[in-house]
């Protein structure tokens, strides 16, 4: 089923969800191996979570978009590495922040199907962080 929505014919890709979770899982997987099994104190924080099982979701998309399109990848180095570079970053999640804003602006200009699916996809993983702050606090 296609809506219209935001001018832009939405449908809800099940394909697409499914590698958005596996790329979110894997990177919390990879945090559980650190922070458990090596026993990483730094790790062990709520912006390391957000990192950890946000950042994979955002190299994902990135590199699905611009596969295609050697102009656009070398955009989205440039942009990307702006911000890396000339960002004075506190905090490694407020980088995660902007590499999601980035590469959502991409996105919605490649394709907005898919851009909205990763806002969708993104919302649904921050409030389960949320829930699992509340709970395991």
């Amino acid at each position: 089923m296609t809506t219209l929505l935001f001018n832009v014919n939405f449908e809800f890709l099940n394909d697409i969800f499914k590698t958005f979770f596996l790329c979110s899982a894997l990177g919390i997987y990879i945090r559980f191996l650190m922070s458990v099994v090596s026993d990483q104190k730094w790790i062990k924080n709520f912006s390391q979570f957000l990192v950890f099982s946000l950042l994979p979701l955002t190299g994902y998309l990135i590199t699905s978009v611009i596969s295609n399109n050697i102009a656009l990848s070398l955009g989205m180095v440039g942009a990307l590495s702006i911000v890396r570079f000339r960002t004075p970053v506190k905090n490694p999640s407020e980088l995660v922040v902007y590499f999601i804003l980035i590469t959502l602006g991409i996105v919605i200009k490649v394709d907005g199907n898919l851009a909205l699916n990763f806002v969708i996809f993104i919302t649904l993983i921050v409030f389960f962080i949320e829930i699992y702050k509340y709970i395991a606090l």
